[in-house]
């Protein structure tokens, strides 16, 4: 079922960062992210089988930390 998923990600810090969550969205099969920077989240509509997917896509950059909130 897709439902709204929001993500806390920690090391997001400039433009950069949200383009490159954005990029990963988009590379996970996710059209439509909102990448809120100054919070450090991002939400989109997923099932939970991709929210895992971008999670683990997040994480394994190694730069930033994702984790569902």
């Amino acid at each position: 079922m897709i439902e709204p998923i929001t993500l806390k990600i920690e090391g997001m810090s400039c433009n950069h960062c949200k383009m490159a969550v954005e990029r990963i969205a988009a590379e996970c099969g996710i059209e439509q992210v909102q990448v809120d920077l100054p919070n450090g989240k991002a939400t989109f509509n997923a099932d939970s089988t991709e929210a895992d997917k971008i999670v683990t896509a997040i994480n394994e950059t190694g730069i930033y930390k994702a984790t569902k909130a």
